[in-house]
């Protein structure tokens, strides 16, 4: 885990000088070893590494190879490091080769092929002093990125977006049409971010830099067309096969094994299948419970409580060692995100739920956790529910068989058959105009990207996203798809992109939470595998994620794997936004005082939500989209805009 920055001059003239000094300064909140540089007239590189796996303590970068003439930073790892070395032919010694030595060398041999035959969490910054050529890459997923700026003669980049600013001449104007896709909940687009001169080197993607110009490109996505054949337990075994590779590539770790769990399928495959692989090793796992003596928000088809599912979990994997951790005090990025900010570079979607996760994380950091396995790609990959596909059977005139699919399905999960024809098969086919006409019948105005938004009604319609959701996908690209109405590969394709879109947040979140977040269900591979199976394989006879649950009965529990119910995370939210009402509305005083948040934000709505403040949970439980998507994500929005506005970031 490292950071790195640097610029390179892509118009021949010299750099500024004292560039060095300014990005090892922008990098030194880094918790991390001190920063190492490298420079020539036209280059600039700095870069400050952390232990987290072994093989990490034999880093030194900046990396100086090809006979002095190319320069690597390298932040992240190899999960296939040892297919590589042999596709390199390698040779391998008492010390461990560190991965930059191995990603050198495939860009020696392979060129601007070199990524597509690395996996793991990476980014690396390559110079060619020769030819003066960079190269930016990330991963697959996007589980690293790298920003980027190239305007009067200089390419900057960085891990961070702060460090790109660091560089002079570098704009921090925000890109508003950028800052009202997060505001309606999408995140920004996986090349954007709310800055207009900074982009960001998209997941698969790799930007070269040279004297005929500035180009990216993807050198990866999985094929949405290809399709295995495999009988029923072929299929279980070679999933239960894959996972295993994933969750041990992902297992190298100086420090303590420790994973997130939950009572969910997709947490709880990666810590019973890494508590299988590492036995007798103990595996500490950390997970967040609700408060006790707390009220709790209520759902029929959720659950608030992970403690019953996850003691289960343990008790058939006796190396697991659960802590279970609840918070209680309000935790101080709810009431000051400046740090976050800095790290970021964008607000939070749910600032409320980051504080109820603050001791769980922190029980992780006293742990001494570098690495905490994780699994949130599990809904695209493993346990994709598969519901989609009935839809698509009655596209395609298969009529009886997704009546009989869907009969089972609202036996298995308690549903009305009607209600679940009308949401999964009625409005997928129907067309705009009849679908927005029955809601108007039922009395349901045509629900609006803005309804659940704080963004201003003004930037709505400066930026087309005042429009109704089943209107305004035309044109904007897949995370302003409608929802509603994607066949299954479209579904999977968009969840695909709003996965990878997100992924920055949390790469940049790692000097805050002070340790990286492992995902094997986000694996290349697993994802290859995962979207090549026939439909029958996530539905069938009515039982939704039948893939995962078929897989994961070998290591999980019956109540966990036969659970029809989600997890709700934070159910004690209305008692944690009470205790921040005093900061939210010293906040939101703040508003009118910024021509930036009055301009992007909603400010006379918010004022008025806060202003009817619920007498208590019974009355706040129909509010719950109003209070924290609106009023508390406009709020905290509110303080980055004028976190940004006073330059503190700079």
């Amino acid at each position: 885990m490292s950071i790195f920055a640097g610029a390179v001059s892509t118009d021949g003239r010299p750099l500024p000088p004292g560039l060095a000094d300014r990005l090892s300064s922008a990098t030194g909140f880094y918790d991390g070893e001190d920063g190492r540089a490298w420079a020539s007239p036209h280059a600039v590189f700095v870069h400050r590494q952390r232990i987290v796996t072994p093989e990490d303590a034999f880093e030194a970068q900046p990396l100086v190879g090809g006979g002095g003439s190319r320069v690597l930073a390298l932040d992240g790892r190899l999960d296939n490091r040892e297919e590589v070395i042999a596709a390199l032919g390698l040779e391998t010694g008492p010390t461990p080769l560190a991965d930059s030595r191995i990603v050198m060398a495939a860009l020696e041999r392979w060129g601007l092929d070199a990524p597509e035959r690395l996996i793991g969490d990476f980014a690396f910054a390559s110079w060619d002093e020769a030819t003066r050529t960079l190269t930016l890459a990330c991963d697959q997923i996007g589980m690293r990125t790298v920003y980027y700026h190239h305007g009067d003669g200089i390419l900057a980049f960085a891990t961070m977006v702060h460090a790109v600013h660091a560089v002079p001449g570098v704009p921090r104007d925000v890109d508003e049409a950028a800052l009202a896709s997060v505001l309606i909940g999408q995140g920004p687009e996986e090349t954007r971010t709310v800055y207009r001169a900074v982009d960001r080197v998209p997941p698969a993607g790799r930007l070269v830099a040279a004297r005929g110009g500035v180009r990216v490109d993807r050198y990866w996505e999985p094929d949405f067309g290809r399709r295995l054949r495999l009988k029923d337990d072929e299929c279980v075994e070679a999933a239960r096969e894959l996972l295993g590779r994933c969750v041990a590539a992902r297992l190298r770790v100086v420090g303590p094994l420790v994973a997130e769990v939950t009572g969910g399928l997709d947490s709880s495959a990666v810590a019973a299948t890494a508590a299988r692989l590492c036995a007798p090793q103990t595996l500490k796992t950390v997970t967040a419970v609700p408060e006790p003596g707390a009220p709790l928000q209520q759902f029929r088809s959720a659950y608030c409580d992970e403690r019953p599912y996850v003691e289960a979990i343990a008790r058939m994997h006796p190396n697991m060692e659960p802590a279970f951790l609840w918070s209680g005090d309000v935790a101080g990025e709810e009431l000051d995100a400046s740090r976050v900010f800095l790290m970021t570079a964008l607000p939070l979607a749910m600032p409320i739920n980051t504080g109820w996760m603050s001791s769980a994380r922190a029980h992780a950091r006293s742990l001494g956790a570098r690495a905490v396995l994780t699994g949130t790609a599990g809904n695209l990959t493993l346990s994709w529910n598969g519901r989609r596909a009935l839809a698509d059977m009655a596209r395609s005139g298969r009529w009886v068989r997704a009546l009989v699919e869907a009969r089972s399905t609202a036996r298995y999960t308690g549903e009305p058959l009607l209600a679940l024809l009308r949401m999964e098969v009625a409005a997928p086919l129907a067309p705009a105009a009849l679908y927005r006409l029955y809601r108007r019948l039922r009395g349901r105005p045509d629900q609006k990207w803005t309804d659940g938004s704080p963004i201003s009604p003004d930037l709505a319609r400066a930026t087309g996203l005042d429009g109704s959701i089943s209107d305004i996908g035309r044109g904007r690209g897949p995370l302003f798809a409608d929802p509603m109405r994607l066949r299954e590969v479209d579904a999977r394709r968009v969840r695909l992109s709003y996965f990878r879109s997100s992924r920055a947040l949390l790469a940049s979140l790692r000097p805050y939470l002070g340790y990286e977040l492992r995902d094997p269900l986000a694996d290349p591979r697993l994802i290859e595998f995962c979207l090549s199976l026939p439909a029958d394989q996530y539905l069938h006879q009515g039982v939704p994620r039948r893939l995962a649950r078929r897989v994961l009965a070998d290591r999980l529990p019956g109540e966990v794997v036969e659970n029809r119910r989600r997890g709700f995370q934070g159910p004690e939210w209305f008692l944690r936004l009470n205790r921040c009402r005093d900061a939210l509305m010293a906040e939101l005083e703040q508003l009118d005082r910024s021509t930036l948040a009055r301009r992007c934000l909603d400010v006379p709505r918010l004022k008025a939500i806060a202003a009817d403040w619920p007498a208590d949970l019974y009355a706040a439980q129909a509010r719950y989209d109003e209070l924290n998507h609106v009023l508390v994500r406009g709020i905290h929005t509110g303080q980055f805009l004028r976190w940004i506005e006073r330059g503190d970031g700079a």
